[in-house]
């Protein structure tokens, strides 16, 4: 891990020298911004306001981040932005909990009761397994996988965009 921090921390270093060179911010510029995201997020560890439990941190995270994203870039559809090059299982957990978490409407483009059928008893261990042998089984049909998962979930958030229509609003 030593290492590999090491490999992490030469990167932020050598992007900063980058932008200093560019004359845009250097690296205390990046220290400084941390710390003080660190500190905005976290009134619960830095400041004076107590929570008790985990699920008041939770909201309290969303209420900051939500009041930020105000100040940041517009998101264009219902879906927040993720990073293009996210691997194709994490696009896919986060697009799922961006439907949950706002409650989207999926009408016939997800089956819920067969996730929640999948989802009873599931283990670590029985979705390890699971995962495997797909990925095994579409490799065997020449079939890529990481592909399929991409495109499945760029149709389900497009048609739970379309049903939504243009302000979020569920489409007459």
């Amino acid at each position: 891990m030593r290492e590999e921090l090491g490999d992490v921390l030469i990167q932020v270093i050598f992007h900063a020298l980058l932008a200093e060179e560019g004359g845009h911010f250097n690296f205390d510029d990046v220290a400084h911004d941390i710390n003080e995201k660190l500190i905005r997020r976290h009134p619960h560890v830095f400041g004076t306001g107590k929570l008790d439990t985990s699920e008041q941190v939770l909201h309290q995270w969303d209420i900051i981040k939500a009041g930020e994203k105000k100040h940041g870039p517009v998101s264009t559809g219902v879906f927040k932005e993720m990073p293009p090059q996210l691997p194709a299982l994490m696009y896919a957990e986060a697009v799922w909990k961006q439907i949950e978490k706002k409650k989207l409407p999926t009408g016939g483009v997800v089956d819920r009761a067969g996730i929640a059928r999948r989802s009873a008893g599931l283990t670590d261990a029985a979705l390890g397994r699971h995962l495997f042998e797909l990925a095994a089984a579409a490799r065997a049909n020449d079939l890529d996988a990481e592909g399929a998962l991409r495109r499945e979930t760029l149709r389900v958030k497009t048609e739970v965009e379309r049903q939504l229509g243009q302000n979020g609003a569920p489409a007459p």
